[in-house]
């Protein structure tokens, strides 16, 4: 759907590795103004439609381990899991 490897945590995806290079993350609209004000992030594009609530973050932004799980934890966060009944 994305057009890359995704990863799936308790039934929720985490995040996309892009075929681009980087991650693509789902930040929801509520966080999406302020991080892609950040270095080496911006709106993911997806066929000619950009996106208000997904990321992509760059390579130079996940050099670090603490980085990259800084990134995984925002999607987790922007995506909670559902309630089943």
């Amino acid at each position: 759907m994305l057009g890359g490897l995704a990863f799936m945590v308790e039934g929720r995806m985490a995040c996309c590795v892009s075929g681009q290079g980087g991650l693509q993350v789902k930040v929801g609209r509520e966080a999406f103004p302020e991080l892609v004000e950040l270095d080496h992030v911006e709106s993911m594009t997806m066929r000619d439609e950009v996106s208000d609530s997904w990321v992509h973050v760059g390579d130079e932004a996940l050099r670090e381990e603490r980085a990259l799980r800084l990134w995984v934890d925002r999607g987790l966060a922007a995506n909670p899991p559902k309630h089943r009944s």
